[in-house]
């Protein structure tokens, strides 16, 4: 292949890349200005019924990456490498506060090591799940899901909380969120940890899918929850 060649397809990568990139900034900010109405919504008439402290939660979203089988660890770790899943990943969680379980926080630390001696996850609020982790520097441990906002500024209102894992924190957080980001990758890895990959289908329909080119094994999903009748 030439040199012309591969300079085009690097082009087309990123053209495609970008195009992504774009059409998911505008839905993002769309739900943004969704959840800043919502509570603004709920605000004015929870002061008018003096019931501040009823107020609705901050949205919460589920992002995993699965197997065919609906596996997404094995050993405690992730069992595949995929750099297209990566960005996407940064590309959903930029600037999102993130909640993650004991495991899956200290396999984060165990690979990115300095990296992530100021924060877990760089540029991320990081929040843990644990009863047993002691004092953390790079992280705030919570006892739950919606335990979150008790950190979290009033300014920060309209930021999704991002449910990355494991296996007990995403039984608990799709049960709450309203979207789910899950990339599929077409193989299999003889995991030991699974999504609730049922209660998905069952509850959520897929809203966007995109294909990888670099990757063909690899499609990222999003999903919607379902309205209840």
């Amino acid at each position: 292949m030439s040199e012309e060649t591969n300079e085009q397809s690097t082009t087309d990568e990123q053209q495609q890349e970008q195009r992504l990139y774009e059409e998911l900034k505008k839905i993002r900010e769309a739900q943004m200005a969704a959840q800043r109405e919502r509570i603004a919504a709920a605000r004015r008439a929870a002061e008018r019924q003096q019931m501040i402290e009823e107020m609705p939660r901050r949205q919460i979203a589920v992002i995993a990456a699965v197997d065919a089988q609906g596996g997404f660890a094995k050993d405690g770790k992730i069992p595949w490498h995929y750099p297209e899943d990566l960005r996407w990943f940064k590309m959903i969680t930029k600037d999102s506060p993130c909640l993650m379980g004991k495991n899956t926080y200290e396999d984060i630390n165990a690979r990115l090591g300095p990296k992530a001696a100021e924060s877990v996850l760089p540029n991320r609020r990081c929040f843990v799940l644990s009863s047993s982790l002691g004092s953390i520097s790079n992280a705030t441990i919570v006892k739950g899901v919606l335990d979150c906002e008790n950190y979290m500024p009033d300014d920060e209102g309209d930021k999704t909380i991002f449910v990355i894992g494991g296996e007990r924190l995403f039984t608990e957080g799709i049960s709450r969120a309203n979207t789910v980001y899950l990339t599929v990758i077409n193989k299999q890895f003889q995991c030991d940890q699974f999504f609730p990959v049922r209660y998905l289908e069952e509850r959520f329909y897929v809203d966007k899918m995109y294909k990888n080119e670099k990757s063909p094994d690899v499609r990222f999903t999003i999903w919607k929850r379902k309205q209840e009748v």
